[in-house]
């Protein structure tokens, strides 16, 4: 087994602890290549990550999932093998913090003219001091008495969009090119690929599968070292098409599920088997030691 993309309790949209991830993992796969967290726009977990790795002796990679903004579409790039203490790292996590609010309030704003009913402190209340996505707006929505009887809300109770609620609010509300769309200004993919190269990672493309081919040619013109094949959010389609696709770029692969929880993402297990996971681990960490000499 390998999982590269586990989200923990240090994403707004993440159900369990480092400690939960960990014991999960353990108890259901006899065979463990190697673990990452990747949060969004969250490096919180990534010592807890560490202790466990060092107490279980399960290889862990240090990860973070960062939003950018690319042509009003939002793009998630993942940082492996990162510096969690760098400076360049740490201030730009402190600059989307402090964007999120503004972005917030504006989403808030555009939601409400769609006849929500929501302010932007029932959205921070439930991502507490952490980025706040999908799950946070919904969860949000879902406790205001004024929406209850919203029939766009229905959807994502009890109806065409509940089986997966939070992801589909995101993508029908938040996403790029939807009505409550808001850019993080000033954070781009080239500049996030910067900051992550600046903290000794190596930066890939997240779930390819969600975007245009222009998109993810631009993603790779930018600089980006490789793509998630395998992916919760993929099929075999998608794996052919992106495993082409990074042969003929020079790029590597990845492997993650994007587990959130079942609470947040249900159709989502946690872990990824295949044949290749040792080849995975190992091209990441050759790319890493070849790039920074560690």
């Amino acid at each position: 087994m390998i999982d590269l993309h586990i989200h923990t309790d240090a994403s707004s949209d993440g159900v369990h602890t480092p400690d939960e991830i960990f014991r999960m993992i353990t108890n259901a796969f006899a065979s463990i290549v190697a673990v990452a967290f990747a949060d969004h726009d969250s490096v919180r977990s990534v010592p807890a990550g560490i202790a466990l790795s060092k107490e279980t002796g399960i290889p862990f990679v240090s990860g973070v999932e960062l939003s950018a903004s690319h042509r009003s579409t939002d793009v998630h790039i993942l940082g492996y093998g990162i510096d969690h203490e760098s400076p360049a790292l740490v201030g730009l996590l402190d600059e989307i913090t402090e964007a999120a609010w503004t972005q917030t309030e504006r989403r808030v704003e555009l939601l409400h003219d769609l006849g929500f009913v929501l302010e932007s402190r029932d959205v921070f209340d439930e991502s507490g001091d952490r980025s706040p996505t999908g799950r946070s707006f919904l969860v949000a929505l879902k406790k205001r008495p004024e929406n209850a009887r919203n029939r766009a809300l229905s959807r994502y109770v009890d109806g065409d969009r509940s089986d997966s609620p939070s992801l589909h609010f995101y993508q029908d509300y938040l996403a790029g090119g939807r009505p409550a769309y808001v850019p993080t200004d000033g954070v781009d993919v080239e500049r996030i690929i910067g900051v992550i190269r600046k903290a000794s990672g190596v930066a890939i493309l997240a779930h390819p599968g969600e975007y245009t081919d222009g998109t993810i040619d631009d993603v790779i013109n930018l600089g980006v070292d490789g793509l998630e094949l395998w992916s919760g959010h993929h099929d075999a389609s998608h794996r052919k098409k992106f495993l082409d696709l990074a042969r003929s770029r020079g790029l590597i692969i990845t492997a993650g599920s994007d587990f959130h929880g079942k609470a947040v993402k249900p159709n989502i297990e946690l872990g990824v088997e295949i044949d290749t996971e040792a080849e995975i681990y190992a091209s990441l960490i050759a790319l890493q030691r070849s790039r920074y000499a560690l």
